[in-house]
């Protein structure tokens, strides 16, 4: 398993090895994005770190608190680092960036707050949205990317 903000940190160097930049919110929603992808792939937990239910979707709080000072600002390519991962963390993390890196925060936002996602469950469905730091489990999120594994749709993500 891997810390969230080195994977974040991974994901501002794939970012700036294509000669862009990401934001706080791209963060959070590529950090969660891959450790879904992760667990429905490779049958394993990709972060150390629970993800929680905020009012703007999925959140690795540490990453939050790491780049928070950037606001909605892009993050500078400094902020990034290759980490140390195993070769299908590192093969996540690049399938999650390739697939959706190019949509912005806000993008990315709507994409997990779609109902039946595991935001959504928690949020609406768990009464998350009165809940502060309401935790999305990681067998929930496995069995939402499970099903966008066998379907082949990312558009249910």
């Amino acid at each position: 398993m891997a810390k969230a903000v080195d994977v974040a940190r991974r994901l501002i160097y794939l970012a700036e090895s294509q000669s862009k930049t990401l934001t706080n919110m791209q963060l959070q929603k590529l950090v969660y994005i891959a450790h879904g992808l992760h667990l429905a792939f490779h049958d394993e937990e990709l972060l150390d770190e629970e993800i929680n239910a905020w009012k703007h979707g999925p959140v690795i709080p540490d990453v939050y608190y790491e780049f928070r000072q950037y606001l909605d600002r892009n993050i500078p390519a400094s902020e990034g680092a290759k980490g140390s991962f195993t070769d299908n963390e590192i093969d996540t993390i690049r399938t999650a960036y390739n697939n959706f890196g190019k949509f912005n925060g806000w993008t990315l936002r709507e994409i997990t707050h779609k109902k039946g996602s595991p935001w959504y469950s928690i949020w609406y469905d768990g009464n998350g949205k009165e809940t502060y730091n309401a935790v999305i489990p990681n067998e929930t999120i496995k069995n939402h990317y499970l099903k966008i594994k066998s379907t082949g749709k990312a558009n249910i993500l």
